[in-house]
């Protein structure tokens, strides 16, 4: 760098080559930096819309798409919906409970199993369809499967609350008794 008789500044090529060689360098770091952490504030936020209204917009007919396997299919299948809270149900090991419950879409409360021992009976698959497709906060309908596996007399619970407030503030219950012969 030279000064010329105003007092001017005379830059070479090399020296502004240089200059612009690092000043692009850092911007291009911090656009990267820039870019990944706005990349990774999108997933985020992607993921918790999912979380929270995505199950709206799952196919319709999850429940029923839960088929047993070829060599269950001789046992019988009981569909169990909110008029079977508190009652007791006779089954027989290698039957199958499916347990559907209605739940308010958007609201933030969801089923969650809170009672099942499964030595008498096992989760076997859990899913939820939307009751209107199309329709963002719209019903939809959790459903479990359980398959009976020894004889005996067992349980199944379910609690309705917000996961952010806790299985102290649920606003429903729903029991099912089983006695298995």
């Amino acid at each position: 760098m030279n000064s010329n008789s105003k007092g001017n500044f005379i830059f070479s090529g090399m020296e502004i080559a240089s200059a612009l060689t690092t000043s692009n360098t850092r911007d291009m770091e911090t656009n990267r930096f820039d870019i990944s952490l706005r990349t990774h504030q999108t997933r985020r936020k992607a993921f918790w819309v999912f979380v929270i209204f995505g199950f709206s917009f799952l196919p319709y007919g999850v429940c029923s798409a839960m088929t047993p396997g070829k060599e269950m299919q001789d046992h019988k299948t009981h569909v169990l919906d909110e008029n079977s809270n508190g009652k007791e149900i006779a089954v027989a090991p290698g039957d199958l409970i499916e347990i559907q419950l209605q739940a308010k879409g958007a609201t933030g409360y969801q089923w969650q199993l809170d009672k099942n021992d499964p030595a008498h009976a096992t989760l076997v698959s859990e899913g939820i369809k939307a009751v209107s497709s199309g329709k963002l906060g719209s019903p939809v309908t959790n459903c479990w499967k359980f398959r009976i596996m020894k004889e005996g007399r067992s349980e199944i619970a379910f609690l309705y609350f917000r996961s952010w407030e806790g299985r102290s503030m649920a606003v429903e219950e729903y029991v099912v008794k089983l006695d298995i012969r």
